[in-house]
């Protein structure tokens, strides 16, 4: 968009224009990791290459030490906390831009425990 000022002094007038670009916010994404894990589970989960000051989050696990830094576009966590159990991602694009809000992944974490009793078993030798 082009703006244009106009200075007048009393005797001169001066006209100027000035052009602004409006950069669309970054909306980022997940492009590899699993929204359907077991308790314990380490995933990796992966966003947009080539941004830059990645900010990761995540609620019910841990990240794994030495990813999920501020120059990874991922990030590993392990599933051992209790929920709710998201992972949510923000970064700066190129432009300079921050998306408004983060990208969350609600993230659903099946127990390992077994219900059911297993059904007894005859082996004859």
């Amino acid at each position: 968009d082009d703006f244009f000022v106009e200075v007048d002094d009393g005797s001169c007038t001066n006209v100027a224009s000035i052009t602004f670009t409006v950069n669309p916010l970054p909306i980022p994404t997940f492009v590899s990791g699993s929204s359907n894990v077991c308790f314990g589970d380490t995933e990796t989960y992966i966003t947009q290459t080539s941004q830059s000051n990645y900010t990761w989050n995540v609620n019910g696990g841990s990240i794994v030490p030495g990813t999920g830094e501020s120059t990874d576009p991922s990030v590993s966590v392990v599933w051992d906390g209790t929920s709710p159990y998201e992972v949510s991602v923000n970064y700066e694009d190129a432009n300079g831009c921050t998306a408004v809000t983060p990208t969350v992944l609600t993230v659903n974490v099946n127990s390992n425990t077994i219900t059911t009793p297993l059904p007894t078993v005859e082996v004859c030798n």
